[in-house]
């Protein structure tokens, strides 16, 4: 009979007995420590299991979470140059930018627009409405000159927002003059991006 033992049967001996029969007490309590403070393990064993979690641990794409939105840009451009004469919020020849649909939460609106005015004293400003409100010149982006000289800048703005429209949001920019003088808008942008419910 031979004095060594199938391998099969050496591995089903040890895995009965538990870690002892792996682990002697000082390297149990060693293994015990190491785990109970894992900032202590060794930089290199850290970088492996980084690696090997990368590696062998399936990853899911946020896409396939259903029902979140957050952190997801939604981006509106209209590049026309149209003017206006109002002092009051009005959109022009053509609408927006806008975007609808935007689910109920916390946004950060980023606003952009060339502004062009002539050799007249005054400005335009653009503002958001959401849900149809009247936008407010506090929101709003603006190029105001008090001089004589024609000018023709783009100018962006930020700016925080709740919706609760009930899941179907819909946010538009508006325009406006400080002083009734003809002023156009071009190359406008709106980016929505979703940071909060």
């Amino acid at each position: 009979m031979s004095q060594f033992m199938p391998e099969t049967q050496s591995q089903e001996r040890q895995s009965s007995k538990g870690p002892e029969a792996y682990l002697s007490s000082e390297e149990r309590k060693a293994l015990q420590r190491s785990l109970s403070f894992p900032e202590d393990l060794p930089p290199k064993f850290k970088s492996w299991l980084i690696d090997f979690i990368a590696v062998n641990i399936p990853q899911i794409p946020i896409s396939q979470i259903v029902g979140f939105s957050q952190f997801t840009a939604t981006p509106s451009f209209i590049a026309p140059n149209e003017a206006t004469m109002s002092q009051t919020y009005v959109d022009l020849a053509t609408l927006g930018p806008q975007i609808s649909g935007l689910a109920d939460g916390k946004y950060l609106f980023l606003l952009a627009a060339q502004v062009v005015k002539g050799v007249v004293n005054d400005g335009g400003m653009a503002s958001l409405s959401c849900n149809g409100s009247t936008p407010v010149d506090a929101d709003s982006l603006i190029l105001s000159d008090t001089s004589a000289v024609a000018q023709n800048t783009t100018v962006s703005r930020a700016v925080q927002k709740t919706l609760a429209g009930g899941g179907n949001n819909v946010v538009t920019m508006k325009y406006r003059t400080i002083n009734a003088s003809s002023i156009s808008f071009a190359n406008r942008s709106l980016i929505a991006l979703r940071y909060g419910n």
